[in-house]
């Protein structure tokens, strides 16, 4: 579903990229974030304790403080992504969101210190071979039209 991304967002070049981004928040903010916390309060029956105790948690100043900067940080990075989009081909662009796998991966250790797995590092190493090996190729057949 995600390798879509690239594909809608080109279709909208036309349109600003703030509309998308707003359109985009607001379907998640009324559609999709309640239809997840809905699923999960019924899957699961402890859950409405976990959410009534993390809404306690969260309007602690220094957690409001933290949410609204992940917020802003969230919304620059989607503007940024949502404009890069809109100016690439959706087949070069889709590359941008495969290689958020690995990144976030490394990011993850980095900012966190979570320890790194064997399978992670697999993992990463795949996706990496998968992109370097379908550019390459990609190139070898643009190569073989030019001439």
């Amino acid at each position: 579903v995600a390798g879509l991304l690239p594909v809608c967002v080109r279709k909208s070049r036309m349109c600003l990229w703030t509309a998308v981004n707003h359109c985009s928040s607001a379907l998640s903010a009324l559609v999709f974030s309640p239809a997840a916390i809905l699923a999960w309060l019924w899957y699961k029956p402890a859950a409405w304790a976990e959410a009534s105790a993390g809404l306690g948690e969260l309007l602690l100043f220094r957690n409001c403080a933290l949410l609204v900067g992940a917020t802003l940080v969230g919304f620059l990075g989607l503007s940024f992504q949502t404009r890069g989009y809109q100016l690439e081909q959706a087949a070069r662009a889709s590359v941008m969101t495969v290689l958020e796998i690995p990144f976030a991966y490394v990011l993850q250790y980095a900012l966190f210190h979570e320890e790194l797995s064997l399978l992670g590092l697999l993992g990463v190493v795949v996706v990496c071979s998968a992109t370097v090996l379908n550019l390459v190729r990609r190139q070898q057949l643009n190569d073989a039209a030019a001439s």
